[in-house]
């Protein structure tokens, strides 16, 4: 069995090993932001949305960690420009 704090070392090892598995990013985002490790939470995603700036899943997980830390300038900014980017999207425009 696994003790807490070998979870991390494990989770960076699997991200490490499966770069392309973004579950594998989000999770090790929140572990870090739920441990109180918030440098590394944002840092989890930066090289990821670095690559991929309209990643939908990842940009709402930043917005909700900046909303989790009260960051409400960079929660806001990250939100919308997630709205920003899917703005054409067929299926949003028709709830509109």
């Amino acid at each position: 069995m696994l003790a807490p704090l070998d979870s991390p070392a494990l989770l960076e090892k699997a991200v490490a090993a499966r770069r392309a598995d973004r579950g594998l990013t989000i999770a090790l985002t929140h572990l870090y932001s739920r441990t109180g490790v918030l440098a590394k939470a944002e840092a989890s995603l930066k090289p990821r949305l670095e690559a991929n700036a309209k990643d939908f899943a990842l940009c709402s997980v930043l917005a909700g960690f900046y909303l989790d830390q009260k960051n409400y300038d960079a929660a806001v900014a990250e939100y919308a420009q997630l709205v920003a980017d899917t703005a054409d999207a067929p299926a949003l425009n028709d709830l509109a």
